[in-house]
């Protein structure tokens, strides 16, 4: 009879700790959370290139989402301009290169280079 109730005890202390908790366990029993903003991008640039084909991203910083998501290999460029000859050394490489800013105007867009500025 001890152990009986001892053991009840113990469940009803068990369920009234997860019960009081459960905003904090709950999250494990969902799905997880994702960005999906980066969606429409990156199927962009997966119709837009060949598996193999590798990309190089300027305007998204160092996160490399974009890639995973469109299931590519690549660079990500820091900063909003490559360095002398990188855009060239990307494009005679067989790159996709493409400009996708993260903030400003044009965020939430993704647009190919296909030519160095002149």
């Amino acid at each position: 009879m001890a152990a009986s109730a001892l053991l009840t005890l113990g469940a009803l202390s068990f369920i009234g700790n997860v019960a009081s908790h459960w905003d904090y366990a709950a999250p494990i029993f969902g799905d997880p959370p994702i960005d999906t903003s980066l969606l429409g991008l990156a199927d962009q640039i997966a119709a837009e290139t060949g598996s193999d084909q590798p990309v190089a991203i300027i305007e998204r910083d160092w996160d490399p989402a974009l890639l995973f998501y469109a299931d590519r290999r690549g660079f990500m460029v820091r900063g909003s301009c490559f360095a002398p000859g990188q855009l060239e050394r990307f494009l005679a490489e067989g790159y996709a290169v493409y400009r996708c800013p993260e903030r400003g105007d044009d965020a939430g867009a993704c647009t190919r280079i296909t030519t160095a500025p002149e």
